[in-house]
């Protein structure tokens, strides 16, 4: 599977909804969740989360602990974490100043 890039384009004088561009690598439609007007979250086909400064288009980080599809990635409202729900069964807790897991919740997958 080909490496997740994401790349943010800002659009002229638009709302804020309209504001930028995401593109990510062919073939996928990840989650993503956006907080602070400037920043978005997504999941990826390579496991893990990139976070991209939408003013500037870059991957300020990556979070990288999934073994598993990212399928759901959210902000909480205050903007101080995110959660990240995996093929690996697993929901994730994420500390977005420091981009270290808080929590890991185990799915159960059986009967």
């Amino acid at each position: 599977m080909q490496r997740h890039k994401a790349r943010s384009t800002r659009k002229g004088n638009t709302s804020d909804a309209n504001k930028y561009t995401l593109t990510f690598a062919e073939g996928e439609t990840p989650p993503v969740s956006f907080w602070s007007g400037r920043h978005a979250v997504s999941g990826s086909g390579d496991n893990t989360l990139p976070v991209c400064d939408l003013a500037t288009g870059e991957t300020k980080t990556t979070f990288r602990v999934h073994t598993g599809l990212v399928r759901a990635v959210a902000v909480t409202p205050d903007g101080r974490h995110a959660v990240s729900g995996s093929d690996d069964n697993t929901l994730r807790v994420w500390d977005l100043a420091t981009g270290k897991t808080k929590t890991t919740l185990r799915v159960h997958t059986g009967p």
